[in-house]
């Protein structure tokens, strides 16, 4: 019987260590996901319009979408929410980094295109949302 506990222990002890850690929540992740998802989405439905007048927007954009991504690399156990952030900002990519530069590139983009960009963009920064709102809440010291 001893001999049974102690295979269960040491298999649930091995378990624990494989499981993926994740961060903490963080007030401050939660808020630039949603804010960075308005201004996203704000930008990219202008897309149908000359890029030129807008260019100083995106590059402030981008500017802000790598600093999403550097914060959220820098917290311990935030590789998920970090790898959703280079996705997202990713300019040979197909979200918001890559439809920036697609818009850069044409000078204006078709306007039922820049609707379904918007919206799959939309979606994947709220897969960043739900991911920072699912954390866990309690301070570490409890």
């Amino acid at each position: 019987m001893r001999r049974i506990a102690l295979i269960l222990i040491i298999s649930l002890s091995a378990l624990a260590t494989c499981a993926p850690r994740i961060a903490w929540y963080s007030p401050a992740a939660y808020a630039t996901a949603v804010d960075l998802k308005v201004e996203t989405r704000a930008l990219a439905l202008k897309a149908a319009e000359p890029y030129a007048g807008h260019a100083a927007a995106v590059d402030a954009l981008l500017l802000k979408l790598e600093k999403a991504f550097e914060y959220a690399r820098g917290i311990p156990d935030n590789q998920l929410a970090a790898r959703q952030w280079e996705i997202i900002r990713a300019p040979q990519g197909e979200l918001a980094g890559g439809f920036f530069r697609q818009w850069k590139e044409q000078g204006a983009l078709d306007p039922a295109f820049v609707a379904e960009k918007a919206r799959q963009i939309d979606l994947a920064f709220d897969q960043i949302i739900g991911l920072e709102g699912s954390k866990d809440r309690r301070t570490r010291e409890e």
